[in-house]
């Protein structure tokens, strides 16, 4: 008889052989025990040789049925338990893939929140490069606008500073000569005029130098915020060198033994005042010869109220000793008293300051756990991608342009108020010397006016006292 193993059940190959061996056990022992039950029935028939034929053939079927039964037997359970087996198998394996999985979906969705942080991040600075660009730009505008402006006024003004220096530089003033006046009044109102002009000038002048002057510091402005951009960007790029995982670690165990060490000094310092609280309350109560019932466990009271505990009984002592006490025992006490206080004090502040060390260095490491997840990886990026966008090479381009422009602008500006400066310095000179030539043609008409006259209209029309003489 042939026994074949269904499809669903030729996966026995995937178990271990160990599993195996063991499953095939039972059928190897089953079918001897079937065979030594047997035997002895076959080894004890008391029958003649002649008669041993029928009876071995009888008993081969009986034993042949009885060994299959036990096979059918072993190899159904042989069966179930491979397919156990194989269950159990197939199960684990589901659940460790389920498991991978659920593993493999988180580690996706914390990667799609990082990525959804950076975008944000990278928006944000794009919009405020955006905000940063529109302000330089009306700032450029406004400048130039400014610079126009001014331009057009000091062309304006040079025109008139002109136009007002050559009618004071005429040759001849005919008013004066169709009108004199023996008093010399008309002179006196030219040379007040003469000031006056003057004055306007010179505010002018001042004027033009303090526009000068806050051009010289917008474009000034302009710069510095070019190169805060710069430095900005700088920063950016270098952050990640700046913040590498191994400084940021190496700097947060270096804080931690830091921290360490301080909260073991505070505690060593905490157990040096205890103990010389401990000291003081037991020199104190021999001293003064009754005991006071003060608890100093450190597990009940804490520092402050030991401190209190021992002020109180420092003040009760003081009051006892100037009460029953001579005035040296006073003295002395009120010494240590205040020895005491020192102590006490000192001790005070030196724990102050491990707390505020403390605290300090717990803050600076959390900032460095926090600086070293987000701002090396987020500056890194931003640098990136600031390098990357063609729009940001363009505008830094641009940038470079406009500055080069506007340095040539200024060099250009700083050249025409040179030359308005010497031609401001050459007009003033001109009318300082008209000023000081009208005093002394005031003098020379006062001493002879009719003379002067005389003298005026022959030389205007023509005719020298020389030739009158001569003629």
């Amino acid at each position: 008889m042939r026994y074949i193993i269904q499809p669903g059940q030729a996966t026995m190959s995937r178990q271990p052989p160990s599993q195996l061996a063991e499953a095939a056990d039972p059928l190897t022992d089953t079918a001897k025990s079937a065979m030594s039950h047997n035997s002895p029935s076959i080894s004890q028939s008391p029958t003649p040789p002649s008669q041993s034929l029928p009876s071995g053939a009888n008993a081969a079927p009986l034993i042949s049925s009885s060994v299959v039964e036990t096979l059918d037997r072993s190899l159904a359970q042989w069966q179930a338990q491979i397919t156990l087996a194989y269950s159990q198998a197939a199960a684990q394996e589901l659940a460790e893939q389920l498991q991978l999985v659920a593993l493999l979906n988180d580690s996706l969705q914390q990667r799609e929140a990082r990525l959804d942080a950076q975008r944000q991040a990278l928006e944000q600075a794009s919009a405020n490069m955006l905000q940063q660009q529109s302000r330089t730009q009306r700032q450029r505008r406004a400048i130039a606008q400014t610079m126009r402006a001014q331009r057009a006024e000091w062309m304006l003004e040079r025109e008139l500073l002109r136009q007002k220096a050559d009618e004071l530089t005429q040759p001849t003033r005919m008013p004066h000569v169709d009108a004199p006046r023996p008093d010399g009044t008309s002179e006196a109102n030219d040379s007040t005029y003469l000031k006056l002009e003057l004055q306007e000038v010179r505010a002018e002048l001042s004027r033009t130098q303090q526009d000068l002057q806050e051009t010289t510091l917008l474009l000034q402005e302009l710069e510095q915020s070019q190169t805060t951009q710069l430095i900005e960007r700088n920063e950016l790029s270098d952050a990640p060198h700046r913040y590498s995982p191994t400084d940021s670690e190496a700097r947060v165990a270096e804080l931690e033994a830091r921290l360490m060490s301080a909260e073991q000094e505070l505690s060593d310092l905490k157990d040096q005042n205890f103990d010389l609280a401990s000291q003081v309350a037991k020199h104190q109560v021999l001293s003064s010869g009754h005991s006071p019932h003060i608890n100093f466990d450190a597990s009940t009271l804490s520092w402050e109220e030991r401190k209190q505990l021992f002020l109180r009984q420092l003040e009760d002592e003081s009051a006892e000793n100037d009460c029953n006490g001579s005035t040296a025992d006073a003295e002395q006490a009120a010494t240590e008293r205040l020895e005491m206080k020192k102590v006490i004090q000192a001790t005070q502040v030196e724990i102050d300051r491990r707390d505020a060390e403390i605290a300090e260095l717990q803050s600076i490491i959390q900032q460095q756990s926090d600086t070293r997840q987000g701002v090396a990886i987020g500056a890194a990026a931003f640098a990136q991608a600031f390098d990357n966008d063609e729009i940001i090479q363009q505008e830094r381009q641009k940038l470079i342009e406009i500055q080069h422009q506007w340095e040539e602008k200024l060099r250009q500006a700083e050249i025409d108020v040179s030359l308005e400066r010497a031609k401001l310095a050459r007009e003033r000179t001109q009318l300082e010397q008209e000023l000081a030539s009208t005093p002394r043609e005031k003098t020379v008409n006062e001493t002879s006016p009719m003379e002067g006259r005389t003298r005026k209209w022959l030389e205007h029309l023509g005719l020298r006292e020389e030739n009158r003489n001569a003629t």
